[in-house]
C-alpha cells in the first residue's frame, strides 16, 4: 500500500514537473517568438520609414531639378534648347508625381499628415504656376515668365522644401526612436534566454538544439540591425563630403563582411570597360580611383547582366574558378550589387578578399550589400544635382555679367548722340526764341523734354545694373547732413511749387554730420522727394531728419511724408520692384521708368540702410531711409581727421 502511495506520488511529482516544465517551455518561447516578432515588426517600421524618407528626398530633388529648369530656361537664348528643356521639366514633373503616389501609400502619424495637408495645398497652388511659368518661358515671354517664377514659383518652391524636409526630420526622429526601443528589446531578450537556458538543463539535448536555433536567429537579428544603424550613422554624417561618406560606407561593408577590398565601379559595355570611382583596402593594393580595367577581366561582368547580387565565398571551388576575372584579380571571396543610376545600369558596389571565406554569405549580407548600392545610387543622384545647380549658378553669373557690358557700352554708345540732341534742342530753342520763330519752340521743347526723359532712363538703368553687377563701391566722407537736405530741396522747390504744393523740412533734433556717401544719399534723397512731389498736387510734403542709437550704431532717418494718391496693398508689394508701376494710367500721366525705388532700395541696402514705405490709397505715403554711419578710418592724429574732405 505504501509502494503504492509512493509510486502515485512520484508519477503526480513527474506528471506535475512535466507539466509545469512544459509550460515554462511554452512560456518561455512564447516570450522568445513574440520577441522576435516585435524585433521584426520594428526593423520593417524602420524601413518603410527609411523608404518614406528617401520618396521625400527624390520628390524635393524632382521639385529642386524643376526649379532648375525654369531657371535655366530664362537664360537660354536658343529655342531649340528650351524646348529640350522644357521637355526635361515636363520629364521631372512625371517623376515627381510618381513618388509622391509611393509616398501617399506609406503610414503617416497624424501631425505629418497635418503637415502633408499643407503641402497639398501648396503644390496645388504651385503646379499651376510652374506650368505657366514653364509656357511662358518656353513661348519666349522670359520677362513675364522670370517674374511669375520670382514672385510664386521659388516662395512657393521654398515654402514646400521646408515642409518636406519636415516631414523627413520627423520620420529620422521616428527611426531612432525604433532603434532605440529595439536595443531594449534586445537587453529584454537575454533575461529570456537566461531563462530557457533553465529549461535546457531539464530538457537536454531538445533544449540545447533551441538553445543553438535561437542563438542564431538572435544573432542574424542583431547583426542586421546594427547594419542599418551603422549605415544610418553613416549617411547623416555631418561636415562629410559625399566622396568621405562612400569611404566610410565601403569600409563599414569590409568590417561587417569580414573582407579586405570595397570598390564602386561604373560599367561600360559598349566600351568593355570597368572604371573605379571609389576604392577603400584594409593593405596597399595597385587598384587605385579612376583606375580602368577591362570589363572581362572583373566580375563586374557577371553582376551587371543579372541585375542580381552575386555571392561567392570561396571561388577557386566555384564556377567561376576558369574565368579572366578570376586569373586577373587573384581574389578569392566576392560579393556585389549592381547600381542603378536614373533608371539605367550604372556599375557595382563590390567587396572581396584574397583569402576565402570559411562560410557562404548570409542573407543578412546579400541584403546589407543592396542597401549600401541603393544609398550610393541616391548619392551620386545628389551630386548630379548639385553639379547642375553650380553648373546653373555658373551660367547665371555669366550671363549677369554679360548683361551688366552690354549695358555700360549701349548707355555709352546711346547717351553721346543724346547728349548731342539735347545740346542742339537747346540751342535751337535759344535760337528760335531770339528770333522769334515762335512756331518751332514748342516741338523743341519736347524734343528737349523726351531727350532728356530718354537719357535719365538710360542712367538708371547703367545704374542699376552696376549695382547688380557689384561694380559700384562706397566712397564716404565726412558730410553736412543740413547742406546735404537744403541743397536737395532747393533744386527741389520750384518742382514743388509748380503742383502748388506746400514743401517743409522739420529737424527733430541737432543732427549735423554723418560718415557715408554723399552722392548716394543724396540721390536716394533726390528720388524719394521727387516722387513725393510728383504724386502730390495741392497738397504737403514733410522732410522729417532726426537721429538715433540702435544696438552700439549711429543711424539718421530720412522720412518723406506726401498727402498724394497713395497705393493699394498690392502697389505697395511691387513698390521696389524693377520697372514696375502702379498702373498704365498712372504711368500715362505721371510718367517714370519704373527704376527709381528698385535703385533707392539697392543703394540703402549699399550702405548697409534700408529704405521702407507705408501708403493709404487717396490719402498719401510716407517712406522712411535709415543709414548708418560707416565706420571711420583709423586716425593717427586730429591732422589726419581734418584731412577728410566734407561732402
Amino acid at each position: 500500500m505504501m509502494q503504492r502511495l509512493m509510486q502515485l506520488r512520484s508519477k503526480t511529482i513527474i506528471s506535475v514537473g512535466s507539466l509545469l516544465i512544459l509550460l515554462l517551455l511554452i512560456s518561455v518561447l512564447g516570450l522568445w517568438i513574440n520577441d522576435v516578432y516585435k524585433s521584426k515588426q520594428a526593423l520593417m517600421r524602420i524601413v518603410a520609414q527609411e523608404r518614406s524618407r528617401e520618396h521625400i528626398s527624390k520628390m524635393r530633388e524632382y521639385a529642386h531639378r524643376r526649379a532648375i529648369a525654369l531657371h535655366r530656361m530664362i537664360s537660354i537664348d536658343d529655342p531649340f534648347e528650351r524646348d529640350e528643356e522644357f521637355m526635361h521639366f515636363r520629364e521631372l514633373g512625371s517623376n515627381f508625381l510618381a513618388e509622391r503616389e509611393r509616398l501617399l501609400q506609406t503610414p503617416f502619424t497624424p501631425a505629418e499628415q497635418a503637415v502633408w495637408d499643407k503641402v497639398g495645398d501648396n503644390i496645388r497652388k504651385g503646379a499651376p504656376a510652374q506650368r505657366e511659368a514653364a509656357d511662358l518661358l518656353q513661348g519666349g515671354d522670359i520677362d513675364a515668365g522670370r517674374q511669375l517664377l520670382m514672385r510664386t514659383v521659388d516662395p512657393t518652391m521654398s515654402t514646400f522644401r521646408e515642409a518636406m524636409l519636415h516631414i523627413s526630420n520627423a520620420k529620422k526622429t521616428m527611426i531612432d526612436d525604433e532603434l532605440a526601443r529595439a536595443s531594449q528589446d534586445f537587453s529584454k531578450t537575454y533575461i529570456i534566454m537566461a531563462l530557457l537556458g533553465s529549461v535546457i538543463v531539464l530538457l537536454m539535448g531538445f533544449a540545447q538544439y533551441t538553445v543553438r536555433r535561437t542563438g542564431k536567429t538572435e544573432e542574424a537579428l542583431m547583426e542586421h540591425g546594427m547594419h542599418i544603424r551603422s549605415m544610418y550613422e553613416v549617411s547623416a554624417m555631418t561636415g562629410a563630403s559625399s566622396q568621405q561618406q562612400l569611404i566610410e560606407m565601403l569600409k563599414l561593408g569590409c568590417r561587417f563582411l569580414d573582407l579586405d577590398v570595397g570598390k564602386v565601379c561604373e560599367i561600360c559595355e559598349s566600351d568593355n570597360t570597368n572604371k573605379i570611382i571609389n576604392v577603400y583596402s584594409q593593405h596597399p593594393i595597385d587598384v587605385q580611383a579612376d583606375t580602368v580595367i577591362p570589363l572581362h577581366n572583373t566580375f563586374c561582368r557577371f553582376v551587371v547582366p543579372a541585375d542580381e547580387p552575386l555571392a561567392i565565398n570561396d571561388i577557386a571551388n566555384s564556377q567561376f574558378r576558369d574565368t579572366d576575372a578570376y586569373k586577373f584579380s587573384g581574389a578569392q571571396a566576392y560579393i556585389a550589387a549592381p547600381i542603378t543610376f536614373k533608371g539605367r545600369k550604372f556599375g557595382t558596389v563590390s567587396f572581396s578578399s584574397q583569402r576565402p571565406r570559411k562560410q557562404a554569405f548570409s542573407e543578412t549580407d546579400i541584403d546589407m550589400v543592396k542597401l549600401v548600392s541603393s544609398w550610393i545610387s541616391s548619392v551620386l543622384e545628389r551630386e548630379l544635382a548639385q553639379t547642375e545647380l553650380r553648373n546653373a549658378k555658373e551660367d547665371a553669373e555669366l550671363a549677369n555679367a554679360a548683361k551688366s557690358r552690354f549695358l555700360a557700352n549701349m548707355s555709352h554708345e546711346l547717351r553721346t548722340p543724346l547728349n548731342a540732341i539735347i545740346g542742339y534742342s537747346e540751342m535751337l530753342s535759344d535760337d528760335a526764341a531770339t528770333n522769334h520763330h515762335n512756331d518751332y519752340l514748342d516741338d523743341l521743347d519736347k524734343i528737349t523734354t523726351s531727350g532728356n526723359h530718354l537719357l535719365a532712363l538710360i542712367n538708371n538703368v547703367l545704374d542699376l545694373s552696376k549695382i547688380e553687377a557689384g561694380k559700384v563701391e562706397v566712397y564716404p566722407a565726412i558730410i553736412s547732413v543740413p547742406e546735404l537736405v537744403h541743397e536737395v530741396v532747393t533744386t527741389l522747390r520750384p518742382l514743388s511749387e509748380k503742383n502748388q504744393n506746400q514743401l517743409e523740412v522739420i529737424f527733430k533734433d541737432d543732427t549735423q554730420l554723418m560718415y557715408s556717401d554723399l552722392t548716394k544719399i543724396k540721390q536716394v534723397l533726390f528720388n524719394v522727394l521727387s516722387n513725393a512731389i510728383k504724386f502730390t498736387e495741392n497738397g504737403r510734403i514733410t522732410l522729417t531728419v532726426q537721429s538715433r542709437q540702435d544696438a552700439g550704431t549711429n543711424w539718421v532717418v530720412l522720412q518723406v511724408e506726401d498727402t498724394g494718391i497713395g497705393m493699394t496693398d498690392e502697389q505697395l508689394s511691387k513698390v521696389f520692384e524693377k520697372f514696375t508701376q502702379a498702373n498704365v494710367a498712372i504711368a500715362n500721366k505721371y510718367g517714370g521708368t519704373g527704376l527709381g525705388m528698385a535703385i533707392c532700395k539697392k543703394i540703402c541696402e549699399l550702405l548697409q540702410g534700408d529704405i521702407s514705405v507705408i501708403s493709404q490709397q487717396g490719402k498719401g505715403s510716407t517712406v522712411t531711409v535709415t543709414l548708418p554711419h560707416l565706420e571711420l578710418p583709423a586716425m593717427e592724429n586730429q591732422a589726419d581727421l581734418e584731412q577728410l574732405n566734407y561732402g
